[in-house]
């Protein structure tokens, strides 16, 4: 009888958590809204004022008015979030005034070391950032491109056709527990605004925990194993369930699902009639910023379930009464049990794979945790081949993404009859 799983819906406040647990690392992201500050001065300012004088303010609310600043537009244009306004300076005339954004929050990691810092962002016209008190360092421009007025300083941004990002790694306080972005936003002649995303990705300090959880049921005409993780400290998995009708014999696999990212949720199988043995495998990793994999795996102890053809249900719990779930006996496991169709192991674990930074702006880094063989793709969200590389016995390799578009790409690894694939976000 063939496998058929069913996934459980994620309870809400999981799914929060996921959302914050990228990609093996915890996720931090914030878009402009109307949580954000602002004020305005008069005039534009050739070079960056001092963080003191900027930072005191007068802070007061933003604006976000529907449909702007594409209302002022021929052709509207796409943003990286909201934009946002001072709520004086909304029309499509503001005159020459300089505007500034603040933004102050905390990182969802804590101290965590930080793996990766990003702004992404539209403003009009030209645009400074001020990141934890230290101004980031820009380009030298003349101001307002078309108009003889002095040239500008530091600039992030300059034209507001375009969307930039800006690395802010080296510029966050890993000694503060509130952080503190500021942008300058100077107009040349229409309005000003700001349209921003910010991105931090920190790693995991904790220890994965592998735990298995099942149970059996009658699932009405068919027999079910119910069988689930606990969701601690870890962002992908792999579960393999095997079994055999006679203790002694080899095991075949009933279920296989390798990288999983949908932590936590449950599982139900169906099972095969007669009584038959069990073991179920849960590896459990997350990466550290340097591409280091950490995990944990866990192997239960063999348990019997008997099934009609009914969907009647009997479990045996732990037929086998010796603790086999540690890290020595997973080993000589994997070694020893093989599959009778074509006598290879029948656990033949397919290596883990980290991909950092993630999201990137420039090169993505791969690693593995054991030598890797094979072919590793890297293709657009089309499905077109960017890129690829033929490696042998390799432990970390990289792709430089400099020269392609934002957006979403796959990592594609292949070895043998094996193959993985990852999602990268370029920015």
């Amino acid at each position: 009888m063939k496998a058929k799983l069913i996934l459980s819906i994620l309870h809400l406040s999981l799914f929060v958590l996921l959302s914050n647990s990228l990609n093996a690392q915890i996720y931090t992201q914030l878009i402009t809204g109307l949580d954000w500050q602002s004020y305005f001065i008069n005039g534009r300012l050739s070079n960056a004022s001092p963080y003191s004088t900027v930072i005191n303010g007068p802070w007061g609310t933003v604006a976000a008015p529907v449909g702007m600043p594409n209302n002022c537009l021929s052709t509207p244009i796409s943003y990286p979030a909201t934009p946002i306004f001072h709520p004086e300076k909304t029309s499509c005339d503001s005159g020459p005034i300089t505007t500034y954004y603040k933004k102050e929050f905390t990182l969802e990691g804590g101290e965590n070391e930080i793996c990766a810092a990003t702004v992404t962002l539209r403003a009009d016209d030209y645009s400074r950032l001020y990141v934890d008190g230290t101004l980031v360092p820009g380009f030298t421009e003349l101001g307002c491109h078309w108009t003889i007025i002095p040239e500008m300083h530091n600039l992030i941004t300059d034209d507001w056709h375009d969307v930039v990002t800006v690395d802010i790694i080296n510029y966050l306080d890993p000694g503060l527990d509130t952080h503190t972005v500021v942008f300058e936003v100077g107009n040349c002649i229409y309005q000003t605004y700001l349209a921003a995303t910010i991105n931090i990705t920190q790693e995991m300090s904790c220890i994965p925990d592998a735990q298995v959880n099942y149970s059996s049921q009658d699932g009405g005409r068919v027999c079910e194993l119910t069988f689930s993780g606990t969701q601690n400290c870890y962002t992908h998995e792999d579960w393999i369930v095997f079994y055999t009708p006679v203790i002694g014999q080899p095991y075949q696999k009933l279920y296989e699902v390798r990288g999983n990212s949908r932590i936590g949720a449950a599982k139900m199988l169906e099972l095969p009639t007669g009584c038959n043995y069990y073991r179920i495998y849960h590896k459990v990793w997350h990466t550290k910023c340097d591409g280091t994999i950490v995990s944990h795996q866990v192997l239960t102890p063999i348990f019997s379930i008997c099934c009609s053809s009914d969907g009647g249900t009997q479990l045996l719990q732990n037929t086998n009464d010796e603790a086999e779930s540690t890290e020595s006996y997973i080993n000589e496991f994997l070694e020893k049990e093989t599959d009778p169709r074509n006598q290879i192991p029948i656990l033949s674990l397919r290596n883990a794979v980290g991909i950092y930074p993630n999201p990137t702006t420039n090169d993505i880094n791969i690693r593995f945790d054991e030598p890797f063989t094979g072919q590793i793709k890297l293709v657009d969200a089309l499905g077109r081949l960017v890129n690829v590389q033929t490696v042998q016995e390799t432990i970390s390799t990289s792709f430089d993404l400099s020269a392609q578009p934002i957006g979403l790409y796959w990592v594609i690894t292949l070895s043998g009859d094996q193959q993985q694939q990852f999602k990268v976000v370029k920015q």
